[in-house]
Order: structure tokens, then sequence, then C-alpha cells
């Protein structure tokens, strides 16, 4: 594995992460939105930037021509795992009792950790 290709993934999950945690936070706590609500609205506010990292930092890729297969496939990870990110969170906030944050940062982690995979080997293949 390149490892300097797993710690651009890092440093890009991070920064989406952080990202999402915030606007998580700020909808749930601030604006006084349902958890679950705040984390789908959170979560859906970073496909385009997690995209544009994966794609041309990340993975490094320069081609536009492959971006619109590559984004529709990214969004179609990226929704199959907002629903796991839904089905977790609510499966540790209401049966663990975790606070929503703590939940949404190991939910994070668990669904990253899969999607590095499938980003590298599937949606972005060609650079390797």
């Amino acid at each position: 594995m390149n490892s300097f290709l797993f710690i651009r993934y890092f440093l890009s999950g991070t920064a989406g992460a952080v990202t999402n945690l915030i606007l998580l936070y700020l909808l749930a706590d601030i604006a006084h939105f349902y958890y679950l609500t705040a984390a789908t609205l959170a979560y859906l506010s970073g496909i385009i930037i997690g995209f544009s990292f994966q794609k041309f930092w990340t993975f490094r890729g320069a081609h536009w021509g492959t971006l619109p297969r590559q984004f529709i496939f990214y969004g179609a990870v990226s929704t199959a795992n907002l629903f796991l990110n839904i089905a977790l969170l609510y499966l540790f906030v209401e049966h663990i009792h975790l606070w929503y944050i703590y939940a949404q940062a190991i939910a994070i982690v668990i669904l990253n950790t899969a999607s590095y995979l499938i980003h590298r080997h599937i949606t972005f293949r060609e650079h390797f």
C-alpha cells in the first residue's frame, strides 16, 4: 500500500469529518434540528468537497474526462454510506446511549475505512 496515498486520504477524510461534526453540532444544538436530520444535512454537504479532495489531491486525478463517471460512482458510494451512517448513528445513540457527536465520529471511522478501499480500487482505479 502506498503510505503517502493513505496519509492524503486520511487528511482529506479528517477535514471532511471535522466539517461534518461541526455542521452536525451547529444544526442539532444551535439550530435545533433533530439529530438524524442534522446528520443527513451535514453528510450531504460534504459530498462535493470530499469528491474534490479525493479526485484532485488524494488520488491525483487530473483527467477531466473521467470526472462524470467518477462523480456518479462516488455519489452512489456516498449515498449508500449516508444510509449506513444514519443506521449506525441511530443504533449508537438510541441503543448504546452514546452522545450523538461521539456516535457520529465512530460511524465516520467505520465507513471511511471501507470507502477508502472502494475508492482506491474502483472509483479512481485508472490512476494505479
